[in-house]
Formats: C-alpha cells, structure tokens, sequence
C-alpha cells in the first residue's frame, strides 16, 4: 500500500506513515482514501513519519513545488502538520514543501518523532 494511518479523534492527530517507495500516486491514494473514511476531519493535527521511505519515483523539486501549492480540503487553518524524516534529501525537500506551502506557521519539519509530537502539544491548543 505504501502508508498507513490512524486517526485518533480524542488526541485530535492522525499519525501516517509512509513505507517503501513514495510516489505522487502513493499520495494521491492516501488522501482519497482519508477524505472518504468517516472519522477524518481536516482540523486534526498530523504527524507525517517518512522515515519508512525507500525512494522517490517521480518526486522532484517541481512535483514538490506544485505540491505545496494545493492546499486543498485536507486541512484547515490551525491543523498543525508535523513531518519526521531522516534522510537528507527528503528532509530537504519536505523543508522546500513546508517553505512554499506553509503561510500560517502551521508545518514543520523534525529529524525526531518525539519532538515532532511535542510541537504538536506545545502549538496545537489542545
């Protein structure tokens, strides 16, 4: 499949986790497959763990940019995204994604999960 998430509505965070290669496709199927589960809402926070990525196929800085212009129904104005990755290049360009699609100080990136979520708590309101 590529990622897996769960949706804890009482923490207000869904925690994906995308595993193996990592493609447009891979994210277009999971966005489908969260805006048609009954529990998603876009006012949750995220916590995005790339750390099981393998390799890019088809992401670049161009599909980044693009990207990271669509802000789309996934989230709404103070839905905190927290991304976690450790590998440099996609630690890059998920700084490049974050730098282009962030206007509100709602994403960031963290080589750490736990620092991740503690962002999370200490901005999140709740």
């Amino acid at each position: 499949m590529g990622y897996r998430y769960d949706i804890d509505a009482a923490r207000r965070l869904i925690t994906v986790a995308f595993e193996g290669p990592l493609s447009p496709d891979v994210v277009a199927a999971l966005r489908d497959d969260m805006s048609q589960n009954a529990a998603f809402d876009p006012g949750l926070h995220m916590l995005i763990d790339g750390r099981g990525i393998t390799r890019l196929e088809g992401i670049g800085a161009a599909v980044v940019r693009g990207m990271a212009k669509q802000r789309g129904s996934m989230h709404i104005r103070g839905a905190l995204r927290a991304f976690v990755l450790t590998n440099d290049l996609y630690y890059g360009l998920t700084r490049m994604f974050t730098a282009i699609g962030d206007r509100d100080g709602e994403m960031a990136v963290f080589r750490d999960a736990d620092k991740a979520l503690e962002w999370i708590a200490s901005n999140g309101n709740g």
